[in-house]
């Protein structure tokens, strides 16, 4: 009789158990699956970012076929490089390549710098773009010094803390004058931003 009560009981503990864990499979299952779809969902959005950079691009340039691929490839690696909004890391592929019309490792190397540039300075990256390609362009600057350019900007910036669209804007706007005057780029900057932060 005693062996025959543990067993029922033993029996009934079993079924108890084999529930639990039926309920905890079912659980892990639901949430393993619901993981997939938000993994999925995430996937499609990344996707979708993506390509709306890429889009970004085709308007800007107008490129297609192995033109397109070759700034695909630039936006690829310009992803890779920084973190950033696709859309703007598209954007400013598009506009480096229409504006200094480079492609390839360069064209990647200057969209990363304009975007950090952008960041750093809380701009807009196309409008970085354009303002210090006209202002390269105004003081007769080679594309392959944009990069120090905009060091030389982003120093004068941060040691005088004049907003970079009023120095650039400066740039343009008296860079005819100070050529006459003999300033290149660099002692222009210095004298501009010096001026903006004396008020």
């Amino acid at each position: 009789e005693e062996v025959s009560e543990e067993v029922e009981k033993s029996s009934d503990g079993f079924t108890v158990f084999k529930g639990v864990l039926a309920d905890l499979a079912s659980t892990a299952i639901k949430a393993v699956v619901s993981g997939l779809k938000d993994m999925a969902g995430a996937v499609v959005d990344a996707y979708k970012d993506f390509d709306d950079g890429m889009d970004n691009i085709i308007k800007m340039t107008g490129a297609t076929g192995d033109a397109a691929k070759d700034l695909q490839e630039a936006y690829k690696g310009a992803a890779g490089s920084v973190v950033a909004d696709m859309g703007d890391i598209g954007s400013a592929v598009g506009e480096v390549n229409t504006r200094f019309g480079i492609t390839g490792q360069g064209l990647e190397d200057l969209s990363v710098k304009f975007l950090k540039f952008a960041d750093l300075n809380g701009t807009d990256g196309t409008s970085s773009i354009d303002s210090v390609q006209a202002a390269m362009a105004a003081f007769g600057v080679e594309t392959s010094s944009a990069g120090d350019v905009l060091d030389i900007l982003n120093q004068a910036a941060q040691n005088t803390g004049v907003p970079m669209d009023q120095l650039t804007s400066s740039l343009l706007t008296n860079g005819t004058a100070l050529q006459e005057m003999g300033f290149g780029i660099n002692t222009a900057v210095g004298f501009l931003s010096g001026l903006e932060k004396s008020g």
